[in-house]
């Protein structure tokens, strides 16, 4: 956050302004629990933490994903439309219940630091955590 300020969400006018802050939670979110991963998995406390949890179920985290890019993809979809409710309340479909951009984010960090190295996530997520999603989805593709 020192190196980039989140995104306000009283200034959220457009579904593209949400989905930015989309874009940045999920960098920073995602890295966060990737970050204290190691520590919780040498402490044995990853079984007592639903992110870790998620990340251990593949098939689980296969439909995260598949609903994170449902709900971004329609956000990116409407564009400068207006920051209507429905696109509002992606924010509290992200954040809460299956805290999509907590787990999604976490393996999306995970695979951008392990196809491209440490340097190179820590790179994307203080420079401009907006382009960790576009980084991620550049990978998957290949």
């Amino acid at each position: 956050m020192a190196y980039s300020p989140p995104p306000r969400v009283g200034a959220l006018k457009t579904c593209e302004d949400v989905l930015r802050l989309v874009n940045y939670s999920t960098a920073l979110e995602g890295m966060a629990v990737l970050a204290a991963r190691d520590r919780r998995a040498s402490e044995g406390a990853l079984s007592g933490d639903d992110d870790y949890v998620a990340l251990g179920d593949e098939a689980r985290m296969a439909r995260d994903e598949a609903l994170y890019f449902q709900e971004y993809d329609a956000l990116k979809k409407r564009g400068r439309e207006p920051a209507d409710a429905d696109a509002m309340a992606v924010i509290q479909r992200m954040s809460g219940g299956e805290r999509l951009w907590y787990r999604v984010g976490a393996r999306m960090a995970a695979a951008v630091e392990r196809q491209l190295g440490r340097p190179a996530m820590v790179a994307l997520v203080t420079r401009s955590p907006d382009r960790l999603v576009p980084a991620y989805g550049r990978l998957a593709a290949r």
